[in-house]
């Protein structure tokens, strides 16, 4: 069994896009080739002038909003303090609303957001970028610039160094930087923050945005602390032995006891604890966790692992795959699993 792992297939290449026409993504990876038919491949790390001519090369333009009044003596348009994001979409080209934002919005290009992520890790004007693109319609965009550091667990296991950039031009969300870790066995997002080291920031989209963009290099450009805490981290964990026993008590612990009754609610409630924990066992014996099995590393694995891609993402019926991953991404890159995986750390730290 494989498993393909959201983040990990944004930031190192793998095409889950929905922003597309005919087939065709709006997405450009480095290096890693696509597990389905859309985006572009290119043969290593860009630069944001290589990756905008693949992929994002179309801006937001910010709107003024007006209303048609209608009176008896005709028709008056009036403004109102609302602005509209507005693009011209890359495959139909033709304009279209991508979110109604508020006055003191501002908006960011998309050569501004491969400059800032370059800035945070101090490579300007370098070619770190590992993967662009966008999805829900526009709406959002990613970026993946690989770090020059890597990590290596036990001298075998390479986890490779990501910082993963969200913006949204819906309106609906913050822009937001993080440092993940991903292992590159089976490309499993294992950290996005682990230890003290500051590793997210999230900005408003206000007039203050610019401001506060500057400031994040000092408080994301900890690549250095991190690799030494993640280490430090992975090989204790790594020296801890596990039993079967350890890995259902950790199970319970980060989930909840198995529950127990007879109504409907309750049995149902089993069910889906059965099926988890039955999903996570699966996880621990495959391929992808040979390293470090039966080790507090590779349980902590198991559950990143799970939380990558296993764990259920409420969206519409009927959402397709893709769709499920990319909630899935979204949520790591937000920090929504963090303290799910960090209760599982804390957990096997303790055994």
């Amino acid at each position: 069994m494989t498993y393909e792992t959201p983040l990990a297939d944004l930031a190192q290449g793998v095409a889950i896009d929905e922003d597309r026409a005919n087939g065709t993504a709006d997405a450009a990876f480095a290096r890693t080739p696509a597990w389905h038919t859309l985006g572009t491949v290119t043969p290593g790390l860009m630069s944001v002038e290589q990756g905008l001519e693949l992929a994002l090369n179309w801006e937001v333009e910010q709107v003024p909003i007006t209303v048609p009044y209608i009176t008896s003596t005709g028709v008056t348009t009036l403004e109102t303090r609302n602005k509209a994001n507005v693009r011209v979409n890359p495959f139909t080209q033709q304009p279209e609303v991508l979110g109604v934002v508020g006055p003191t919005v501002g908006n960011l290009s998309h050569k501004e957001l491969g400059d800032w992520g370059h800035d945070i890790i101090g490579e300007q004007n370098g070619s770190r970028l590992a993967s662009l693109g966008a999805f829900d319609g526009g709406r959002k965009v990613f970026m993946s610039l690989e770090l020059p550091q890597g990590i290596k667990v036990g001298g075998e296991d390479a986890v490779g160094l990501y910082l993963s950039l969200l913006d949204f031009h819906d309106g609906m969300g913050s822009l937001t930087g993080v440092i993940t870790a991903i292992r590159s066995e089976c490309r499993n997002t294992v950290a996005a923050g682990i230890g003290t080291a500051q590793t997210r920031i999230k900005i408003r989209h206000t007039s203050g945005m610019r401001d506060r963009m500057a400031e994040a290099r000092h408080l994301l450009g900890v690549s250095v602390k991190y690799i030494e805490e993640f280490e430090q981290i992975g090989n204790a964990l790594l020296a801890k032995k596990t039993t079967n026993q350890i890995f259902e008590d950790m199970v319970k612990n980060v989930f909840g006891d198995k529950p127990t009754g007879t109504s409907t609610g309750q049995k149902r409630a089993i069910t889906q604890w059965e099926n988890r924990f039955e999903l996570l066992q699966t996880i621990k014996m495959s391929d992808a966790e040979a390293f470090g099995r039966n080790t507090a590393y590779g349980d902590w694995n198991t559950v990143t692992d799970y939380l990558n891609f296993g764990r259920p993402v409420r969206l519409p019926k009927g959402a397709s795959d893709s769709e499920k991953q990319i909630a899935r991404a979204e949520a790591i890159v937000m920090g929504d699993t963090d303290n799910v995986a960090k209760k599982a750390l804390r957990f096997l730290q303790k055994v």
